[in-house]
């Protein structure tokens, strides 16, 4: 009786095993996802597209124009991050430009826009500058002279450089002013570069986002920069990387960026910079 039973059951395990295997041979080329197999853990399906709601495409692309349009800058520009809900963007940078790449929560790929001429390339304000010459000008925007920096120098900084530039506003004395030539425009940097490029950002939040640089550092920072990027001249844009108070108390610029305090105030007294 007990072998009886026994032969029972293998038959009918047989039959369901049987029953689940030809099930998923005849479902495996179906794009349903609600025809699984019991027990397996499932994948999005071959041929079942990852898409993305149509306004956070309408963000992607407006996030997209920043780059393509003709602002010589320098300006701030602005952005509602809030469009791209919890979507990523990540961009790769080269010598042929920026891909734009929109991808989900869990990091699989939307779209993908193709590279941009070697000019059009997205930048941080952080990081070190890409070179250990920086230009020096005087307070009516003209270039003094070229310092070579080295690498523990401040001015090595990207975010240093930009905070001296539009925070905190160090200006050459009256007497170490060049004289003025008629045409010349007035910018009022005082050193550049004040951006890096690197090789690769992500945009995992709004008040987030990582950054691999081209000689392989990377870091994770924040993005509290309220809907701020800086556009340093025509074909870049640089998004504002950002640290908490625990680094350095005060608005102040360091390797990972700016401090956050400085997007405390209101939007119009932050920069001594235009709009775009």
């Amino acid at each position: 009786m007990v072998a009886l039973i026994t032969i029972l059951l293998l038959t009918l395990g047989g039959i369901y095993i049987a029953y689940i295997i030809f099930n998923g041979l005849r479902d495996s080329t179906s794009t349903d996802v609600t025809q699984l197999v019991p027990g397996i853990p499932q994948d999005i399906p071959k041929g079942v597209a990852v898409v993305a709601p149509k306004e956070v495409m309408d963000g992607f692309n407006e996030f997209i124009k920043l780059l393509e349009k003709d602002t010589v800058g320098p300006c701030i520009a602005k952005f509602d991050w809030s469009k791209l809900k919890d979507f990523q963007i990540e961009m790769q940078i080269d010598d042929a430009g920026t891909l734009f790449i929109l991808r989900n929560k869990d990091g699989q790929q939307v779209t993908s826009v193709p590279t941009h001429p070697s000019k059009e390339k997205m930048c941080v304000v952080a990081g070190k500058i890409d070179t250990d010459v920086v230009t020096r000008y005087d307070s009516l925007g003209r270039a003094r002279d070229r310092i070579k920096v080295n690498d523990d120098s401040e001015l090595k900084l990207a975010a240093y450089n930009f905070y001296t530039n539009w925070i905190g506003k160090i200006e050459v004395p009256i007497e170490q002013q060049l004289p003025v030539k008629q045409g010349v425009p007035l910018a009022v940097r005082a050193f550049t570069p004040d951006y890096s490029v690197p090789e690769k950002i992500v945009i995992t939040s709004p008040t987030a986002m990582s950054i691999r640089f081209t000689d392989g550092t990377e870091m994770s920072t924040g993005k509290e920069d309220g809907g701020l990027l800086y556009v340093p001249q025509q074909g870049k844009v640089c998004l504002f990387a950002t640290f908490g108070v625990d680094k350095k108390p005060g608005c102040n610029g360091l390797i990972e960026g700016l401090d956050n305090d400085c997007f405390d105030e209101d939007d119009d007294k932050i920069f001594e910079m235009n709009y775009c």
